[in-house]
Order: structure tokens, then sequence, then C-alpha cells
């Protein structure tokens, strides 16, 4: 867990919260971490993360189907790929690095992070995802 010297560094230079990104994608609360209810260094991040995406820097993902709109910010040069698919309950928000296609219609990942809350959880269990619960491929 990053200490809150860590995470101010982090609100307050961009580019260490671009080097954050380029490591996997990011939402305001999973940079905050526990410092994630600091409204001041919420709308700090915001700014700077809005400034760097209309620079072109990082890019901007916004999820369909979250109550609050839920922003995930990916590095334009990413080497992770980042899936939203469909559920009974919502949506469920993944990145990954290496996937198979078993046939035309069923994708498998061996090793991926799922947004769960505020954070990215690692699971190794391998994952199967139809194509017809996709619902954005970034």
């Amino acid at each position: 867990m990053s200490s809150e010297a860590e995470i101010q560094n982090i609100v307050h230079n961009k580019y260490l919260a671009e080097e954050e990104i380029e490591k996997g994608p990011q939402t305001y609360k999973t940079l905050l971490k526990q410092c994630k209810t600091n409204l001041t260094w919420q709308m700090i991040l915001r700014r700077k993360l809005n400034n760097s995406w209309k620079e072109g820097v990082i890019s901007k993902v916004i999820i369909p189907g979250t109550r609050f709109g839920v922003v995930v910010y990916t590095s334009n040069n990413k080497k992770y790929n980042l899936l939203v698919e469909d559920s009974r309950v919502g949506v469920n928000i993944y990145y990954f690095f290496k996937y198979i296609w078993k046939n035309e219609f069923v994708l498998n990942l061996q090793e991926y992070w799922k947004l769960e809350k505020d954070e990215w959880i690692k699971h190794e269990n391998e994952k199967t995802i139809s194509k017809g619960s996709i619902l954005k491929w970034v």
C-alpha cells in the first residue's frame, strides 16, 4: 500500500500519474488508493488527467452501463488490453496482457486484473468470456 506522501506526489506531478497509467489502466480512485475520500486531491487529479487527455498523452474511456459513469484512463502506447463485459448484475471491467480466442465466439484470459470497487484485483484462474457479452474493448 502506498503512503500518503507517495499519493500526494502522484496528485501533484502529472508525469508520475502518467507512469502509473502506463503500467495499467487507472481510475481516479485507484490512483488515490486510501486517500480517495480527499476531495481536494480528487479535483486536482481530475484537472491534471483531463489536461493530459487534451494534450493527447493518455486516453479517456467512459465505461457504459455504470451507474455514475466510471472513467478509466489508459496509455496511448499501452501494452495491455481493457475489456468491459456485460453481466446480469452490471458490468465487469478487466485488463490483461495475453488472451486466446478458443473459437470465434469464446475468449479465454489466463491472467487478468478485475476492477472491484476501487482497486484492481489480480486473478490467475482462467476466465472465459463470450463474444456477445463484450460491451467495449480498448
